[in-house]
């Protein structure tokens, strides 16, 4: 009977006997392979994390009779997120204080954000540099550009309402032309009254455009955890590192040893 098809379980006790008779092999495997990690951990760069949360911009108004405010995120702290994963976002002038003149992709992966459970108008940021001191300089530069962009996302919305404050104008000259033919006119009263009522309407939307704009209160970014470095490196991960030399050099020691006693058996 041909039994060299039948399967074989290795149990505790043939691995006992491995490591007993190979134990100086995988020893030395092990060891060079912390060796590794140890090397690896002393030539690479160091990098420290930077933390802070800020607050996106608001947009205040006061918008109806009872004088009850409207707050408005400028920004929606999952868009501003996005857009600092994108390089275009960073000016030169970030890239230089960041040390990284001319590399806008690698400052985008340098940053990491999220939004803190339950808040709606924050946001955190994490950013990795090469030193303590250069990581909090940097995530501060990108803080002050966060505010001047925001700033500007405003604009567009002040802007619509001052253009609708001249289309309101307009309207209004128009009707006062037709106003003052009508009151010429002898059957003209109907047209007199009509384009007099539409007039005051106009008035009326336009001054509260004008309120709205008045009394709009634009609320920086501000810092709400300014900038700070956790007291260790981030990278390289010491204790990872060191894992993975141990399993490495362990694995591949036996490897080796399995390689070697099947070249034995073919010989």
């Amino acid at each position: 009977m041909n039994d060299t098809n039948v399967g074989y379980e290795i149990g505790l006790a043939d691995i006992y006997i491995f490591v007993k008779k190979f134990w100086h092999i995988l020893l030395i495997g092990t060891f060079l392979g912390l060796l590794a990690s140890i090397v690896y951990l002393i030539i690479s760069p160091k990098e420290y994390e930077a933390i802070s949360q800020l607050q996106v911009a608001q947009l205040v108004t006061n918008k109806n009779k009872e004088g009850e405010a409207s707050i408005i995120n400028v920004e929606n702290p999952a868009i501003l997120s996005n857009r600092l994963k994108s390089p275009i976002t960073y000016s030169e002038t970030v890239l230089n204080v960041c040390g990284l003149s001319g590399q806008p992709l690698s400052l985008a992966a340098a940053v990491n954000s999220n939004i803190p459970k339950g808040a709606t108008n924050t946001l955190e940021i994490r950013l990795r540099a090469k030193s303590e001191s250069l990581a909090i300089t940097c995530l501060a530069e990108i803080f002050t550009m966060v505010q001047a962009q925001e700033i500007e996302l405003v604009q567009p919305y002040i802007q619509e309402m001052n253009d609708q404050i001249d289309g309101i104008n307009k309207r209004i000259q128009i009707n006062q032309a037709i106003l003052e033919k009508s009151a010429q006119l002898p059957l003209g009263s109907w047209s007199y009254f009509f384009n007099l009522d539409d007039i005051r309407r106009l008035y009326g939307e336009r001054d509260n455009l004008k309120n709205v704009i008045n009394l709009t209160n634009v609320y920086k970014a501000k810092l709400l955890i300014p900038p700070y470095t956790l007291a260790k490196p981030v990278a390289p991960n010491i204790n990872k590192s060191l894992l993975v030399g141990l399993i490495a050099g362990l694995g591949i020691a036996i490897l080796y040893v399995l390689f070697s006693l099947r070249t034995k058996r073919g010989a």
